[in-house]
C-alpha cells in the first residue's frame, strides 16, 4: 500500500472513533439518568462548583499521585481549602474558615496529649474561633 491510502484509512478511522466515543458518551449519560444534549452542553464551558466533581487540569490529571491528591493540588492552585475545595480564609494558607477552626481544635488537642497537660489554655487561637471549650 502506498502512503495516500495509509493516510486515507488513518482519517477514516479517526472519524470512526470519534463518532464511537461520542455514541459512549450519550450512553453513559443515559445511565446516569441526564440527557445527551444537557451534558454536551455543560461541558462546553466549566462552572467551579467548589466540588469534587469539577475536571482536573490536564496538567495535574497526568501526575502519579492518588486522586484525591490531584484534586488537593488544583485546589491549593486555584486558592480553595485543601480538604473540602470551598474558598480559602484569607489569613490561612490552606484551610477554609470551617475546616480551619477544626485543624486548630486538633492541634490543640494533639498537643494537650503530647505533653500530658491537664489545665486548658483559654486564650489560645483555636478556644476564640471555636467560641469556647470543646
Amino acid at each position: 500500500m502506498d502512503t495516500s491510502t495509509l493516510q486515507m484509512a488513518l482519517i477514516g478511522y479517526q472519524a470512526e472513533r470519534h463518532k464511537i466515543e461520542e455514541k459512549i458518551v450519550e450512553i453513559r449519560a443515559q445511565l446516569n439518568g441526564r440527557s445527551w444534549r444537557s451534558r454536551q452542553a455543560s461541558s462546553s464551558f466549566s462552572v467551579d462548583l467548589g466540588m469534587r466533581h469539577a475536571s482536573l487540569d490536564p496538567d495535574i490529571a497526568e501526575l502519579p499521585i492518588s486522586r484525591q491528591a490531584k484534586y488537593q493540588r488544583q485546589w491549593k492552585r486555584d486558592g480553595r481549602c485543601s480538604q473540602c475545595g470551598k474558598q480559602r480564609h484569607p489569613d490561612s494558607a490552606v484551610h477554609c474558615p470551617g475546616c480551619r477552626a477544626k485543624a486548630r481544635v486538633r492541634g490543640r488537642e494533639r498537643m494537650r496529649r503530647s505533653t500530658n497537660a491537664k489545665r486548658r489554655n483559654l486564650g489560645s487561637m483555636s478556644y476564640r474561633e471555636s467560641g469556647g471549650v470543646t
